[in-house]
């Protein structure tokens, strides 16, 4: 799930039954409801979550 402000993304690891789960929120005049704002998080957690995932073998 993905708004402008938060982000929940889930991604699978090794077994089916490990997972990390990352909630991502943000506040702040740059942070707002619309296609931008949705495009900024969108960047970040791009950016963010593999490169965490990749640590400890879990994909996206």
């Amino acid at each position: 799930m993905i708004a402008p402000e938060k982000a929940i993304i889930r991604a699978k690891c090794d077994s089916a039954s490990e997972h990390m789960q990352f909630v991502l929120r943000l506040n702040g005049d740059r942070v707002d409801e619309s296609p931008t704002g949705y495009k900024k998080l969108q960047r970040f957690a791009n950016d963010f979550v593999p490169n965490v995932t990749k640590k400890y073998g879990c994909t996206s």
